[in-house]
């Protein structure tokens, strides 16, 4: 009997063939090649039927599967089984195999609550969902990848003249056409207490998962905003090693619109621009002089392009933050200890990451200099 796996490779056979015939049933149709086209579309009849008789197969069959994994102990509610592995390994037992089939597939079952564990759905959902306290995450790019090199530019034109001169050739010949991911460890620590280790699976897991986005939203907006760490101080998008362009203006609105005019064309059609709220709302009243119809504007019709709030952006910074990458290189993991002393439950959410910008060019920081309306750039 052939495996889901194998089932799905021949539907991933199946689809590259009737890409193939559909490519070239068009090339057929402009050669005006009726007996082409005739055999072409037997051919892709053919593969379509297999198709849909594999594409049953694969539903049936992972229908069977589930029901297979619903062991004693287990249940269908993927909220109450990660509540009781949560329990179980605070406590130091055994998780259910039930439990753990749903959560982990069919691998061995751990002895003891000490293992590294974390439902590979939730170790993906950490890493690549929209996590509402970090809204960078939103408009930069993201990937879980050991040992990831990127190259700095994603495009490449034949004539490539238009990068000799400027920031982007500068910094193109500085330093290399590619960026290299290194990985650097960090560890969130989450207490449970006593009371809620007692009570429901949900509000367990609602508590424990909400603590743990929570935690890793603030270590990545700490890394791109205020860390100091000498290894880490790449991450720092203030930081003198980016050497990111600094515009000024008199006041913060004509600082901002300074430093849109000074991005490239390239950078500029998706540029966002990150700023405190507190910012924001300083520009507006001073530029309604008592009035309230700007504070019904949307902060982009103000601005001229779209605005992101983040309160650990001390200055604003403008650019094309696509060119602003998190990569997780490893697999996100979780421990449990108990202070049976002090009665505490801890969980420690681990991992390595590292964060690049991979162009620095793409990027403005914003200041306001009384009298200076220029902008001025430093040197890398």
């Amino acid at each position: 009997m052939r495996t889901i796996y194998e089932i799905k490779r021949e539907i991933q056979n199946y689809n590259e063939q009737a890409k193939k015939l559909y490519e070239e049933n068009i090339e057929l149709a402009l050669a005006n090649d009726a007996e082409g086209i005739k055999r072409n579309k037997n051919e892709l009849k053919t593969v379509e039927m297999s198709l849909n008789v594999l594409k049953e197969k694969l539903e049936r069959r992972e229908k069977e599967s589930i029901k297979k994994l619903e062991l004693v102990n287990g249940c269908e509610d993927p909220t109450e089984n990660r509540g009781i592995m949560y329990r179980s390994l605070l406590k130091g037992e055994q998780i259910p195999d039930g439990v753990y089939r749903s959560l982990f597939g069919n691998t061995n079952n751990p002895n003891n609550g000490g293992s590294n564990l974390l439902p590979t759905s939730l170790g993906e959902s950490l890493i690549f969902d929209s996590i509402k306290n970090n809204p960078i995450r939103d408009i930069a790019s993201i990937t879980n990848i050991v040992g990831l090199e990127l190259p700095r530019i994603s495009y490449a034109i034949d004539d490539m003249d238009f990068v000799v001169d400027g920031e982007l050739a500068k910094e193109l010949n500085l330093k290399g056409e590619k960026v290299k991911f290194n990985s650097f460890g960090f560890r969130i620590s989450t207490e449970v207490s006593d009371s809620l280790l007692e009570g429901t699976n949900t509000n367990l897991v609602e508590y424990i998962e909400k603590a743990l986005r929570e935690g890793l939203a603030k270590k990545e907006k700490y890394s791109i905003f205020k860390t100091t760490k000498a290894e880490e101080k790449h991450m720092n998008i203030y930081s003198d090693i980016n050497g990111i362009k600094k515009v000024q203006g008199e006041n913060l609105f004509d600082a901002i619109t300074n430093a849109l005019a000074d991005l490239d064309e390239e950078f500029y059609t998706n540029a966002t621009i990150v700023m405190r709220k507190n910012d924001y709302f300083s520009i507006i009243k001073e530029l309604s002089n008592q009035s309230k119809e700007l504070f019904q504007l949307q902060p982009n019709e103000i601005l001229g392009t779209k605005v992101v709030f983040c309160e650990q952006a001390d200055k604003p910074i403008i650019g094309d933050f696509s060119y602003l990458h998190i990569n997780y290189s490893s697999d996100i993991k979780l421990e449990s200890e108990r202070t049976a002393r002090e009665g505490r439950n801890y969980f420690v959410l681990s991992g390595n990451f590292d964060i690049r910008l991979l162009l620095t060019s793409a990027f403005r920081i914003v200041e306001v200099t009384q009298g200076v309306s220029r902008s001025t750039k430093k040197d890398n």
